[in-house]
Parts: structure tokens; C-alpha cells; sequence
């Protein structure tokens, strides 16, 4: 693993726990409190993502986007 970020893991760092954009995440969760910034996270970016696919809904009790098995037709 060596001397990446630890979040990212693209951002090499020697002498602090972060990169500066991930810190900068960090320090956000810090002030305005994790669930918060993942309920931002949820509906801006995989919220978005799932719209334009009918094939998944959210799972209420796991907060997990699961993908809808497939119908099939009764062929008469």
C-alpha cells in the first residue's frame, strides 16, 4: 500500500492521514456529521444514477440499492 491516501488511494502522502481533497471531506463529516454528508452523497450522485434505470429500488431496511429480479410474463 505504501504512502497513499487511505481513502482515495491515488494521493501520495508522508506526513499527514489525508490528501487534501479527502481531508477536506473529513473535515466536512466533522462539522456537519457523517449521516448527513452520506445522505448528500446518496441523493447527488446514486440516486441520480439509479433513476435512469428502473431495474433497482432501495431497500429500506439495509439503506442498499438492490437490483430487481426480472418479470416474467405468464405465456398463455
Amino acid at each position: 500500500m505504501g504512502f497513499t491516501c487511505p481513502l482515495c488511494r491515488e494521493e501520495w502522502i508522508i506526513m499527514k492521514g489525508l490528501c487534501p481533497d479527502c481531508d477536506r471531506i473529513r473535515f466536512l463529516m466533522s462539522i456537519y456529521d457523517k449521516r448527513i454528508i452520506m445522505d448528500i452523497l446518496d441523493r447527488c450522485l446514486v440516486i441520480q444514477k439509479f433513476q435512469e434505470n428502473d431495474d433497482y429500488y432501495k431497500d429500506p431496511v439495509s439503506n442498499k440499492w438492490i437490483k430487481k429480479e426480472p418479470v416474467e410474463k405468464n405465456k398463455e
